[in-house]
């Protein structure tokens, strides 16, 4: 049963490419996340004065568009850059594409540590000592700790709770470089 589609050891390859995936999903966002901020800098200037406005800049300049990057490459393609290079496809659980409205709740339930995060540096360390301060932590500990049951779920069973609420699963494709479905099955059925 050494890699067969369901054992722990298949799941656990399945489990680091999705971290090699997001890694290369990571570098895209940062480097876009750089030129959004060197761009629209003038502009917002202002927005970063204050937690709740510096929240609601970085909400819409960064996180609502790496969503929507995840999302549309999940819908469209069943990949994004990085799983497509590393030979992974999202696909509902019951096979094929995953709908449009179900990659929307697999990425923002998939986000939320991350946004969670964002809540906590603006109104805990960015400006600290304001009404929101105490929920700021409260944020960061459900930050962390959605983040372990995150990895939980991707080592133990091999789907994650996003992938639980969208029922959606994460699936090796026979190319990395062809075609768009999976191919070969997965390890998380």
């Amino acid at each position: 049963m050494n890699g067969v589609a369901g054992t722990p050891r298949a799941e656990a390859r399945i489990a680091l490419r999705r971290i090699a995936a997001f890694f290369v999903d990571w570098l895209l966002i940062v480097t876009y996340a750089l030129l959004a901020f060197v761009a629209l800098a003038p502009l917002v200037r202002g927005a970063f004065v204050e937690p709740g406005k510096a929240e609601l800049a970085g909400f819409l300049i960064l996180t609502l568009p790496v969503v929507l990057y995840f999302s549309v490459c999940e819908a469209a393609a069943g990949r994004t850059v990085g799983k497509r290079l590393v030979g992974l496809a999202v696909v509902a659980r019951e096979g094929g594409r995953l709908p449009a409205g179900r990659a929307v709740v697999r990425n923002v339930t998939k986000f939320v540590p991350w946004e969670l995060g964002h809540f906590a540096v603006w109104h805990a360390f960015a400006f600290p000592g304001g009404p929101l301060e105490p929920a700021a932590y409260a944020a960061l500990v459900a930050c962390y700790v959605l983040a372990a049951v995150y990895g939980v779920g991707l080592f133990v069973g091999g789907r994650t709770l996003y992938d639980l609420v969208a029922s959606s699963r994460v699936v090796r494709t026979a190319a990395t470089h062809h075609g768009t479905g999976p191919a070969r099955g997965g390890a998380n059925p």
